[in-house]
C-alpha cells in the first residue's frame, strides 16, 4: 500500500531548516478487498526537527490493519523524520554572522 506524504513544504521541521526522510514509502496491510484504500496518507505538518512518525502515528481507514504492527513490540517502524541538513539553516547564519564581525 503506498504512502502518500502531505504537507512537506509545510512541515514545522522543515522551516526550522530541516529535511524530511522517507523510511517508508509503502506498508504491508491487511483487510477486506472492500476496504481496501489507494493509499495511506501520512500528515508532516506538525512533525519538528527531530521528531519522526512511526507506523503507530499513521491514521488507518476502518478495517484496514498494518502487518508489521500485528507482529509484536519493535516492529512500530520509522515512516518518515525530519533530520536537520548538513550545514542547515542555524549553521548558515552563524557563518554569515561571523564573516560581517571579522569584516570590521
Amino acid at each position: 500500500m503506498p504512502l502518500h506524504f502531505l504537507n512537506e513544504d509545510s512541515c514545522v521541521g522543515v522551516k526550522a531548516g530541516g529535511a524530511i526522510t522517507h523510511a517508508r514509502v509503502e506498508v504491508e496491510v491487511k483487510c477486506l478487498p472492500a476496504d481496501l484504500p489507494e493509499f495511506i496518507e501520512v500528515d508532516m505538518a506538525d512533525v519538528e526537527l527531530g521528531g519522526h512518525i512511526h507506523l503507530t502515528d499513521l491514521t488507518m481507514p476502518a478495517g484496514v490493519e498494518l502487518v508489521a504492527l500485528q507482529q509484536g513490540e519493535g516492529h512500530d517502524l520509522d515512516v518518515a523524520s525530519v533530520q536537520s541538513t548538513r550545514g542547515g539553516k542555524e549553521e548558515a547564519e552563524e557563518a554569515a554572522s561571523e564573516e560581517e564581525g571579522g569584516e570590521e
